[in-house]
C-alpha cells in the first residue's frame, strides 16, 4: 500500500475511534462499559485519537513526508493491523449499545451470596427500601440462617433471570456488580417468589416489593423475596452495582 494512502488510512481509523468513543459519551452509554470513575479516560482517548488523525491529516495535506501517529516500517501498514483497528470501532459504532443480561448470567456463576473477593464491592447498607440487591447479600452474609431476615421488606430494581432450577413461581432478580469493565463483571441476585413469575420473560427490568421468607433454591434454603409487587421500570441510567 502506497505510503500517502496508508497515511489517509491510519487517519480515519484514528478519527473513526475518536468518533466511536465520543458517541459513547454522548450517549451516555459508556457506563456499559467502563465504571464511569474511569470516564475520563474515553475523554482523553477521544482528544488524543482525534489530535493524532488531524496531524496525519494536516501532514498529507502540506506533503510533509513524517512518520504517522500509528507508524509503520517503510510508512506501510498490513491488512490485518487496519482490521484489528478497523473492528473495533465498527462494532462500536455500528452494533446498538445493551447493557450486560440474562444471557451474560448464563455464562457466569450467580453469587446469591455476598462478593467473594473481598473489597470488591463496598456498599454502606443503607435503610428499608434504599438497599441494594448487594446490601441484602451483605446483610444474608452475616447471618446465613435462611429466617434471619424474615418479615423483613425490601425493595429492589433489577432484571428477571430464570432458569432450570427454579420453580415454576420463582424468579431471580438480578444486576451485575462491576469494579472497572465488564471483563470483570459478576452477576449478583435476589430470590423471588411470585405467582407472575412465570409470565415475566428474562431481560425484562422490574422493580420488587415484598417481604423475606425461609425458602430454597433448587432444593438449597435461602431466604427469598416474596413479592407483594412486581412493576415494569425502564433500565436505569446505570446498571450496574458500583463499588
Amino acid at each position: 500500500m502506497p505510503s500517502r494512502r496508508t497515511t489517509w488510512v491510519k487517519a480515519m481509523l484514528l478519527a473513526a475511534l475518536a468518533l466511536m468513543f465520543a458517541v459513547k459519551i454522548n450517549s451516555g452509554t459508556l457506563t456499559y462499559y467502563i465504571n464511569q470513575r474511569f470516564a475520563w479516560l474515553a475523554l482523553v482517548a477521544v482528544l488524543l485519537f482525534a489530535a493524532m488523525a488531524l496531524t496525519a491529516a494536516y501532514r498529507l495535506m502540506t506533503r510533509t513526508t513524517v512518520e504517522s501517529p500509528l507508524g509503520a516500517a517503510h510508512g506501510r501498514v498490513s491488512a490485518l493491523g487496519i482490521g484489528l483497528v478497523a473492528l473495533p470501532a465498527l462494532l462500536g459504532l455500528l452494533v446498538p449499545a445493551r447493557p450486560l443480561g440474562a444471557s451474560a448470567v448464563a455464562g457466569r456463576d450467580l453469587s446469591l451470596g455476598a462478593p467473594a473477593r473481598a473489597g470488591a464491592v463496598a456498599v454502606n447498607p443503607r435503610g428499608g427500601g434504599s438497599r441494594t440487591i448487594i446490601d441484602w447479600l451483605i446483610e444474608m452474609g452475616r447471618n446465613p440462617d435462611p429466617s434471619a431476615l424474615n418479615g423483613q421488606s425490601a425493595d429492589v430494581v433489577g432484571f428477571v433471570y430464570r432458569d432450570a432450577r427454579l420453580a415454576a413461581d420463582q424468579l431471580y432478580v438480578a444486576r451485575f456488580t462491576l469494579s472497572c469493565c465488564v471483563a470483570d463483571a459478576a452477576p449478583v441476585a435476589l430470590l423471588v417468589q411470585s405467582s407472575d413469575a412465570a409470565a415475566l420473560k428474562n431481560d425484562a427490568w422490574i422493580r420488587v416489593t415484598g417481604r423475606f421468607a425461609a425458602g430454597a433454591a433448587g432444593g438449597t434454603p435461602a431466604p427469598v423475596l416474596v413479592a407483594e409487587r412486581i412493576d415494569a421500570v425502564e433500565p436505569p441510567a446505570q446498571p450496574y452495582l458500583l463499588p
